[in-house]
């Protein structure tokens, strides 16, 4: 199992509880992405999609998404773009 944890806009993978959640799921054998999306005026939807692709081939039917704030709506895109279905969503 494999968890992609979406941060929040204008957020860092260092932010909040993302580093910890992370952390937390390692220890228990739990491969973790916590990517660094676009921040600022680089901050869009196709910008946002373009680092998603970038870590696409990690996605399974084993990988859970967790979206905060901004990043549960990229979840809810992303999970209807794929072909493919993943274990769940948070």
């Amino acid at each position: 199992m494999n968890v992609i944890i979406f941060h929040a806009h204008n957020d860092t993978p260092e932010s909040h509880w993302y580093g910890w959640l992370k952390q937390k799921l390692e220890d228990l054998g739990v491969g973790v992405i916590v990517p660094v999306f676009p921040l600022g005026e680089d901050q869009n939807p196709k910008s946002w999609f373009d680092k998603f692709d970038s870590i696409k081939e990690y996605v399974n039917r084993d990988t859970i998404f967790l979206g905060h704030s901004l990043g549960a709506a990229m979840v809810l895109s992303v999970l209807s773009s794929l072909d493919t279905p993943v274990k769940g969503s948070i």
